[in-house]
């Protein structure tokens, strides 16, 4: 703007110069000097423009550069990692996720590594899986469908269908024959498990294509998970890998987190993990810790200062297998003892005939013992008639005796009184027989 005041200000002035020079110089000069001035000005005018033109390129290329060597750095930072706290709050401010109180930064590089090393442990997990068939009540096979999950959501929990016009989806990449473990997806309910989200098993992939898999259970399921299996709507979260327990899984939620989210019969164990340790604790569940506060191996517990307590961690699918087979141990178990049942019913069946048998014949044998005890009594009391009579006839043949031997003895001393012998007529009683 200045330029151009100064420009016409010069015009002016060369005008008025021009308008009294006519009078003295030749107009061929003045037309001349006249030429060459507008041809002055106008150059001035064009390297003005140009100046101008240059500039604001200039200062959008200055601008342009500085915002190149940010985004740069800003790349280089989210690919390499850094420390410096400057790019760390510039990145948080648009939008990384980035913790309030982080100081540093792990590159892609790394947080790739990290998440090949978490996915390497955990395996691929599949959300909003729905089941697209009924459950074949004969092999318990079931066909399901993995979704679609859109870019533009970072909800876990939200799915969209891709759009038809767009390209066949990917396939999910799962092989045949392979292992996964399904859950019910939503929140678990500790007081009623019935009414939340539960294990449903352990299933094997007979058939796999697109987007789309068959699956069948490689354990026996009883009546109540199957019926459960079966009833289950979807949505699924599908498992590569049975999730692994471990010692920080828990340790950022709080007591009444853990109280509502672990059963109340193995809560308390959670609740004490990491806290100091009691010499009544189970010497697996106390960690030894030195005077720099690292663990110390069993082998050198001497070398401990303090114990803090441990819950004991859990490999899930080896005890859902062990519960799998001590569930078939137990059903063969039931089995039996069922037929061992069955058995000691038809034996104790026959017992209670046998018994009514017997029973019958006991009643049989008392009447007949009843009679035998009456014709006993009659026995009996004949036979103390005999021996009344017997008594009785004793009692005569006594009485006889003598007094046949008084007279023995009477005829005797008559004999010897007469001084006689007297012989004994024949036919006559012999009192010896007697």
């Amino acid at each position: 703007m200045i330029a151009q005041i100064l420009i016409g200000v010069l015009v002016l002035t060369v005008l008025v110069a021009w308008f009294f020079s006519v009078k003295h110089w030749h107009w061929a000069h003045v037309l001349a000097v006249a030429a060459l001035f507008f041809f002055a000005v106008g150059y001035a005018i064009l390297l003005s423009l140009t100046f101008d033109a240059r500039i604001k390129p200039q200062k959008a290329l200055a601008t342009a550069t500085e915002k190149l060597e940010q985004q740069t750095a800003e790349n280089t930072a989210t690919a390499l990692g850094t420390e410096d706290r400057t790019l760390v709050n510039r990145l948080r401010n648009k939008g990384l996720n980035i913790p309030d109180d982080a100081q540093e930064i792990g590159g892609v590089r790394e947080l790739d590594h990290q998440l090949k090393m978490r996915n390497r442990t955990r395996g691929r997990v599949w959300r909003g899986v729905q089941p697209t068939s009924e459950v074949d009540p004969e092999t318990g096979q079931i066909r399901i469908g993995f979704p679609v999950v859109s870019a533009a959501t970072t909800d876990e929990n939200a799915f969209e269908e891709q759009p038809a016009d767009q390209a066949e989806p990917a396939p999910v990449g799962i092989d045949a024959d392979a292992v996964l473990y399904v859950f019910e997806q939503g929140e678990p309910n500790t007081v009623n498990p019935e009414e939340g989200a539960q294990y449903l098993g352990e299933f094997r992939v007979t058939e796999a294509a697109g987007r789309e898999a068959t699956l069948e259970p490689v354990l026996l399921m009883d009546e109540r998970s199957f019926n459960r299996f079966a009833n289950s709507n979807g949505p699924w979260v599908v498992y590569e890998t049975m999730p692994i327990d471990s010692a920080g899984l828990f340790a950022e939620l709080s007591d009444e987190e853990l109280r509502q989210l672990i059963p109340e019969e193995s809560v308390e164990e959670y609740l004490r993990d990491g806290e100091e340790a009691s010499v009544d604790d189970d010497e697996w569940r106390r960690e030894g810790l030195d005077e720099d506060g690292k663990v110390v191996g069993v082998d050198n517990l001497s070398d401990a200062v303090r114990f803090r307590y441990r819950r004991q961690q859990r490999d899930y699918a080896y005890l859902f297998q062990e519960y799998a087979k001590e569930y078939v141990e137990l059903q063969a178990s039931i089995q039996a003892q069922e037929q061992d049942i069955l058995k000691l019913q038809n034996a104790l069946k026959s017992a209670k005939e046998l018994t009514s048998f017997r029973q019958d014949e006991i009643d049989r044998l008392q009447k007949d013992l009843e009679g035998a005890k009456r014709d006993r009594a009659r026995i009996e009391r004949h036979v103390a008639t005999l021996r009344s009579q017997i008594e009785k006839a004793e009692r005569l043949l006594s009485a006889t005796l003598r007094s046949n031997a008084e007279l023995v003895s009477r005829i005797a001393e008559r004999q010897e009184a007469f001084g006689q012998a007297v012989a004994a007529p024949r036919g006559a009683l012999d009192v010896d027989a007697l």
